[in-house]
């Protein structure tokens, strides 16, 4: 077997931010040249059973009459974004998926 330190693989600064995702929409709502959504994503696991990740995504479809419906089943191509705002004297922190493109499945 080999050590821990004999499998690392060199550290990388260009590493890139990239995520797909295919899955079912929920909760759109669009304001106005912004579409915010949850992205359910289910997969199995190991013993058999189905689970289901809640992905909060953000698209800025400018200058488009089209968006998203709820119920919908799409695949997002986009980025990982985080941010932070304040509300009742708390920061908040987010993580959002960015979407750059957005294919409807059918």
């Amino acid at each position: 077997m080999a050590k821990r330190s004999e499998t690392k693989a060199p550290v990388n600064t260009t590493d890139i931010n990239e995520v797909m995702l295919i899955g079912t929409v929920s909760r759109p709502k669009q304001y106005d040249k912004v579409c915010r959504f949850t992205l359910v994503v289910s997969s199995v696991t190991e013993k058999g059973n189905t689970t289901h990740a809640y992905i909060p995504c953000v698209w800025f479809n400018e200058g488009s009459e089209e968006t998203v419906a709820e119920g919908e089943r799409i695949a997002v191509e986009g980025s990982i974004k985080t941010g932070k705002y304040e509300k009742d004297g708390r920061t908040i922190y987010t993580v959002d998926v960015q979407c750059a493109k957005i294919t409807f499945m059918e």
